[in-house]
């Protein structure tokens, strides 16, 4: 069965879930204080990495860069 793995990037808490077969059967999940970028992020990256998953879907507040020109091109922006 495949494996989602999912994150949600909130402004005070960030979401990570694993779901398997379907979306809403998640098996495991994992939150996580929003504060400097490299502890958040590095924090839901090693747990992602602890696990196995298909794919991946990234849900996250704006703004983001939407210049397709742009390096930081779908990057968060501040």
């Amino acid at each position: 069965m495949p494996r989602f793995a999912g994150v949600e990037v909130g402004g005070t808490t960030w979401v990570a879930a694993i779901a398997e077969d379907h979306p809403e059967n998640i098996l495991e999940k994992f939150e996580v204080d929003t504060t400097t970028p490299d502890e958040t992020m590095g924090a839901i990256v090693a747990w992602l990495k602890e696990r196995k998953f298909d794919s991946i879907g990234i849900a996250s507040f704006g703004p983001v860069d939407l210049n397709k020109k742009s390096p930081a091109y779908g990057f968060i922006t501040s």
